[in-house]
């Protein structure tokens, strides 16, 4: 029985202490965005370095890359040999400018969820269209392994991504400007280590009662 009393308690430790993002389809989520109530920054602004987006739900923010919502009938978005920037609903669509140099930008969200996805294309520039997605907790630790979106086509494809952990902020890098339409994020959060520690207290208690009354 002492046994199978440590093992549960290591069990519960030992899940939360190796957070995993892996692929997912695509998905509805709590909080959304079309981009399409946005004013068209690409030709009203040339750009803005802050941009709450999903209702509140979170803020997207850049140091030196301009975050541009374009239009594909007044302002298409260049994706180098890619051609114009698509959307995949409505005419408006989200974009990371990066000006010939790699670009940094951050979604951070308000509460943290458990999965992100968007319809997704990237710039052909220096990097073979490809934007590295980092994920990090409420701690600003990162989980998982980076991801990577890229493809060799200006029509927008489904990246989603899920954790075993709550994700706080999701970190988008490399030499590609990407774009972005129809973003998801799931309001569910994955249980604290102090939530599992309180299930195997109480597993602990339920094996002893047990025990005690034989």
């Amino acid at each position: 029985m002492k046994t199978i009393t440590l093992f549960i308690g290591v069990s519960m430790l030992a899940s939360v202490s190796f957070a995993q993002i892996s692929s997912t389809s695509q998905f509805s989520g709590t909080l959304s965005d079309d981009f399409e109530s946005y004013p068209d920054y690409a030709t009203t602004s040339g750009g803005v370095i802050t941009l709450s987006v999903m209702g509140g739900g979170a803020t997207f923010s850049s140091t030196g890359h301009n975050l541009w919502i374009y239009d594909t009938g007044t302002a298409p978005w260049g994706l180098g040999t890619h051609g114009a920037g698509l959307t995949t609903s409505g005419t408006q669509g989200f974009g990371i400018n990066n000006e010939g140099s790699p670009i940094v930008a951050d979604l951070v969200f308000v509460n943290e969820v458990s999965r992100f996805g968007g319809f997704m294309a990237t710039h052909s520039n220096g990097n073979n269209g490809m934007t590295n997605v980092s994920f990090f907790d409420v701690n600003n630790v990162q989980i998982g392994t980076a991801q990577s979106v890229g493809h060799g086509s200006n029509a927008m494809n489904w990246y989603g991504w899920e954790s075993t952990v709550g994700i706080k902020r999701i970190r988008f890098n490399g030499n590609s400007a990407p774009i972005m339409d129809d973003i998801q994020a799931g309001s569910g959060v994955v249980p604290e280590p102090a939530t599992f520690a309180v299930l195997g207290l109480g597993a602990l208690a339920l094996i002893r009662r047990r025990r005690s009354s034989k």
